[in-house]
């Protein structure tokens, strides 16, 4: 609805706004950016909520639902209107399901590797650590993997070049605390100097021991 909101109001009064002094453009125009700013929230939100996973009793759950929905709308509803609409509710139901289980399938995961240098490990909190070597593509390869949220994010190398990684990811997923290595320069980053174990619950929630190793460089490990 927003979507044809903006298109219509640009048809029709957008017109009028071109020819009205500068004084009134901007009141005339405040409906239309209002929309046009919850159109961007809304993506905003949208691209960092992390896909619901389906695994097969959803699946199953979805395709019974659809077949409900379907003999409902044929057998109840039969030749109205409002039959065609539930049983195509049905099929969007069903069609959703399916491209979810495709892209994002069920089942736990614990540790999960992102290209471009970067591993994701799942649970409460969630883990994010950084490859000594990360290249550009990381923030766009974990947006891709709609990570959605990493609580800690995990620098093993504290330079430039980690910080502007660590700043692109922050740009992309939200990101709670940031650890770096002794002598970093991340700001806003926490240092960490003497081993620190993270417990965590959830899927895949075992403890992860975060470390400086002899390079001056953090480490994770599974004690």
């Amino acid at each position: 609805w927003a979507a044809g909101m903006v298109m219509m109001w640009g048809a029709s009064v957008g017109l009028l706004i071109g020819l009205a002094p500068l004084a009134w453009q901007p009141i005339l125009s405040a409906p239309v950016s209002m929309v046009v700013g919850w159109i961007d929230a809304v993506a905003r939100f949208a691209v960092r909520a992390p896909l619901p996973s389906v695994g097969a009793t959803g699946f199953l759950v979805a395709i019974a639902a659809v077949v409900l929905l379907w003999s409902v709308g044929g057998l109840t509803f039969r030749g109205r209107l409002i039959g065609h609409f539930v049983q195509r509710v049905g099929v969007v139901i069903g069609v959703g399901a399916l491209m979810l289980a495709a892209v994002h399938p069920g089942g736990e995961r614990t540790t999960e590797a992102i290209a471009g240098g970067g591993t994701f490990f799942h649970g409460i909190p969630s883990v994010l650590v950084v490859d000594a070597s990360p290249t550009t593509g990381l923030p766009e390869a974990v947006l891709e993997r709609r990570v959605g949220r990493a609580d800690i994010v995990v620098l093993t190398r504290g330079d430039r070049w980690s910080a502007m990684i660590a700043a692109a990811i922050r740009d992309v997923v939200g990101v709670g605390t940031v650890l770096a290595p002794p002598g970093h320069r991340v700001p806003g980053a926490v240092t960490v100097r003497d081993d620190l174990v993270v417990e965590r619950a959830g899927t895949g929630g075992v403890p992860l021991l975060i470390a400086v190793d002899g390079d001056g460089r953090l480490g994770v490990t599974s004690p």
